[in-house]
């Protein structure tokens, strides 16, 4: 029964994620989903080099994540489950090879527990099913992680080369992954061999040269773009730092929940007996936190930042959970159970729902982006639409040369009678009432 614990948790996971990558693209963060699936809907007319979208040719991310939707867009046609089934798939394997790293850094028994709290984990949960970057990078980073694992075991050429190689694919897929790098470093340079130093160096420079030469060849093509992607120095503040540290605590406990954040203070509390056994998940865990600084408002805006750190998290209550259960049996179970059934009841509570929708549009759409799609199939020649943010602009077709994304209120552009269709906004606060009538004065 044993040997099958780790199948019958990735199937617990499965069943977690599996029901939500039904849902239309309105729940958190689903701009993120719209945007690169509807960059996947315009390759066939653009070329799959050429990423069109909200930010009409697109000199940001690198075209992985929608090339992996474009696939399964082929291959089981243009839904919102056949874009998140890529995303599915990495978040499942995660859990298996996270299970294969702690097994080798602790034990068998924290390996099973740390693999069960991170498929139950909120944040993990949701993330690992949507159609966005995390969920790829993450895989790719604890592949490259288990490889360097089993090259310090046993100095086989073929796990070094596999690092580095699932290390930059993981920077390819997200840039920020490149945070990785550092708790790599833990792994290789156990001593201060200046071999071993140059060694890793070059192999990591030769491991990010894909992503270079994305890098370069978007700076090539659209400098202002790239740079203001890199850089954001507009979103900058003293202000948002403060606002963002004060922020962070709440937003990952959000996403562990609250069993698994008890099991976790326990976790640093034993780990802190002997920090020098643990520096490769309390840095693992921590250095996501980097990112905080360069980028507060962002890291406020987007709040999955922490993704990969909550892997890190589940490893430190993985470790709280297995002393607990040493010394009180009882408690440790009932958390344990108490783990499970938080996380089933909060993932279908939270995805279900569909508060991000204005109060109009649940009231009058019979189903969520009706007319959106209804729009995207009147339409016809060079006529134009006038959408409120990208998962909206999927639905109405998402291709930027007829569809225009304003990023809010589109009733604003009511006089402007550019637009054959204006579809008025599904997650502002506008008066649905008076922008109905401004319509029909205006022609529409």
């Amino acid at each position: 029964m044993k040997k099958y614990l780790i199948f019958i948790i990735l199937f617990y996971a499965f069943c977690l994620r599996f029901p939500i990558i039904f849902q239309s693209f309105c729940g958190y963060h689903a701009w993120n989903e719209g945007h690169y699936a509807m960059t996947a809907l315009n390759f066939d007319k653009y070329g799959l080099l050429k990423q069109m979208n909200d930010l009409g040719q697109d000199y940001t991310a690198t075209p992985f994540v929608p090339w992996m939707a474009y696939l399964s867009f082929k291959v089981f046609g243009i839904s919102e489950w056949a874009g998140r089934l890529p995303s599915l798939l990495f978040g499942i394997l995660s859990i298996l090879v996270f299970f294969l790293i702690v097994k080798k850094l602790y034990d068998e028994k924290t390996a099973y527990l740390s693999a069960l709290l991170a498929s139950s984990a909120h944040g993990i949960v949701y993330f690992s099913r949507n159609l966005q970057l995390e969920s790829p990078f993450v895989f790719f980073l604890l592949m490259s992680i288990y490889f360097a694992i089993l090259f310090k075991e046993t100095q086989k050429t073929i796990y070094y080369v596999s690092t580095f190689l699932f290390a930059g694919l993981s920077v390819f897929t997200k840039f920020p992954a490149i945070i990785g790098y550092i708790s790599l470093s833990i792994v290789f340079l156990d001593g201060k061999s200046p071999k071993k130093m140059l060694k890793f160096a070059l192999a990591s420079i030769m491991s990010l040269v894909p992503s270079f030469i994305w890098i370069g060849y978007c700076l090539i093509e659209k400098a202002s773009q790239s740079v203001d992607y890199f850089s954001r120095t507009s979103e900058w503040s003293l202000n948002y730092l403060f606002k963002a540290i004060i922020k962070t605590p709440s937003i990952v406990s959000e996403h562990l929940g609250v069993f698994i954040i008890i099991f976790a203070i326990f976790g640093i509390f034993f780990m802190m007996q002997k920090p020098r056994k643990h520096i490769f998940v309390l840095t693992f865990t921590l250095t996501w936190f980097l990112l905080l600084f360069p980028f507060p408002l962002s890291y406020i805006k987007n709040a999955y930042y922490d993704y990969p750190a909550l892997y890190g998290f589940c490893i430190m209550a993985g470790v709280g959970a297995t002393e607990l259960l040493k010394r009180k049996k009882q408690l440790a179970v009932l958390l344990i159970i108490f783990t499970v059934i938080f996380g089933i009841v909060k993932v279908y509570r939270r995805v279900a729902k569909f508060d991000s929708f204005s109060k109009y549009a649940k009231t009058y759409e019979p189903e969520p982006f009706y007319s959106a799609k209804y729009v995207s199939k009147i339409r016809y020649g060079n006529e134009t639409i006038l959408v409120d943010y990208p998962q909206t602009m999927f639905y109405a077709g998402g291709d930027p040369e007829f569809v225009k994304c304003v990023y809010g209120h589109t009733e604003k552009f009511i006089k402007e009678k550019k637009y054959n269709y204006i579809i008025l906004n599904y997650f502002g606060g506008c008066d649905f009432e008076s922008a109905k009538r401004e319509l029909e004065e205006n022609g529409y």
